[in-house]
């Protein structure tokens, strides 16, 4: 018999639609009856979005496959914002990346297990999004934001302490950064990008047998994701193991995300140095097609 499609829960649910032969499951009861009917809402969750309907436990009992977020990682809706509410979804769902930039919450290890009390004191859910929200514009109101979240949240919230560790790195704190990292994976074993950013400090510091271990365990976690390809990659390249190196740095260029230019262009060093001058010579042209400025390219090709 024909399996079922996956069930898909979204905010915005054209996009799962869009991606995939999938049943879905409106969090916002646009199309769900039992949501548009009977949401339950949260008391500091903020009602401020005309998609304001939700309903946690229903959700999770249906137990969907995946949860999208419309803004990728950042919960920006009510319904999103109170998921974190919940142990079994903290618990429950880890975050896979089959785009760097389109994350994607994941059920791990069947069903849920079955109701459990909500947390009574929802501002840690809304003091994460606002950091969320701050990364960029106002590094340091999103600290403060973050660090208020994790002294109100759950101690098995480990999202805020990736965040922390990220804004840090982003500094030049690599100390903190590292600790942040650290205490993700204790929390969250499965977090995928605390272990590509662990990687890249490893790297940075030369510390080369831990950032390919790092690495390896990055993307036997997000096996589609440029970040952690790419690092790895880098890290292969430096500890000068070319051929999988160069195996590897393919597979990052071949991905959308962050790395992918860097990548090429050390795809191209390490074919280089495998004495294969015209792979090298087609990755760095490769960069140049998309970066005609980019001088390290420039500089390799003459």
């Amino acid at each position: 018999l024909p399996q079922a499609p996956q069930l898909v829960a979204s905010t915005a649910i054209g996009i799962p639609r869009y991606f995939g032969d999938v049943d879905v499951l409106d969090l916002v009861g646009l199309t769900d009856t039992t949501i548009a009917r009977h949401p339950v809402r949260h008391a500091d969750i903020r009602d401020d979005h005309i998609l304001r309907n939700y309903h946690v436990d229903y959700v999770l009992h249906r137990a969907p496959e995946h949860i999208f977020f419309i803004a990728g990682a950042r919960p920006a809706t009510p319904a999103e914002r109170a998921l974190y509410l919940s142990p079994r979804f903290r618990r429950n769902y880890v975050l896979q990346y089959p785009r760097d930039d389109r994350p994607v919450h994941a059920l791990r290890g069947g069903r849920p297990t079955a109701f459990e009390p909500l947390a009574t004191d929802g501002r840690f859910s809304e003091l994460f999004s606002d950091g969320l929200g701050s990364l960029k514009t106002n590094p340091a109101a999103a600290r403060t934001l973050l660090l208020d979240a994790v002294r109100l949240a759950p101690a098995d919230f480990e999202d805020p302490h990736y965040w922390l560790g990220w804004l840090a790195a982003s500094q030049g704190d690599e100390a903190e950064a590292r600790q942040r990292f650290l205490q993700v994976i204790d929390l969250e074993p499965e977090h995928a990008m605390a272990y590509t950013q662990l990687a890249t400090l490893d790297l940075k510091a030369g510390r080369l047998a831990a950032a390919i271990r790092h690495g390896r365990r990055a993307r036997s976690l997000a096996p589609q994701s440029n970040a952690a390809l790419h690092i790895l990659g880098r890290a292969l390249l430096a500890a000068g193991d070319l051929d999988e190196a160069v195996l590897v740095l393919r597979q990052a260029a071949q991905r959308p995300g962050g790395g992918t230019v860097d990548a090429m262009l050390h795809l191209g060093i390490a074919e280089d140095r495998r004495g294969n001058a015209s792979a090298a010579r087609a990755a760095w042209e490769a960069v140049l097609a998309v970066e005609p400025d980019n001088a390290q390219a420039r500089t390799l090709l003459r």
